[in-house]
């Protein structure tokens, strides 16, 4: 009996480390919720008033695409900036939980997934 008890205990645990490894992940696509340019800030109503769409879709290969509404930009990732691969641009981000906060000059955009 106390065998098959420890045995439950060990699966239930396993269970449970096994899910929590999944919620760092930054895999998918985001939205941008929020824009600061030049001291103006741009929140996600005037962002869809304006017709904008700019996403964020990250890869599970370290690759990214910046989408512009059409205009993409392809990226390479790691665990502190993205890098534009056209251009050679390094953009430092921030995740934060289902948030992602990056910096280019003047520009703050904060995507959402």
């Amino acid at each position: 009996m106390k065998k098959i008890i420890c045995g439950l205990m060990i699966f239930i645990v396993f269970i449970m480390l096994t899910a929590c490894g999944k919620n760092n992940s930054m895999i998918g696509s985001y939205q941008l919720i929020e824009m600061t340019k030049e001291e103006e800030i741009y929140t996600k109503k005037m962002i869809n008033q304006l017709g904008l769409k700019i996403e964020l879709i990250i890869k599970d290969d370290n690759n990214a695409i910046l989408d512009f509404s059409g205009e993409e930009r392809n990226l390479t990732y790691d665990d502190k900036e993205f890098i534009d691969i056209d251009e050679e641009q390094k953009i430092p981000y921030i995740k934060e939980n289902n948030k992602i906060t990056i910096q280019m000059d003047n520009e703050k955009m904060v995507f959402e997934k």
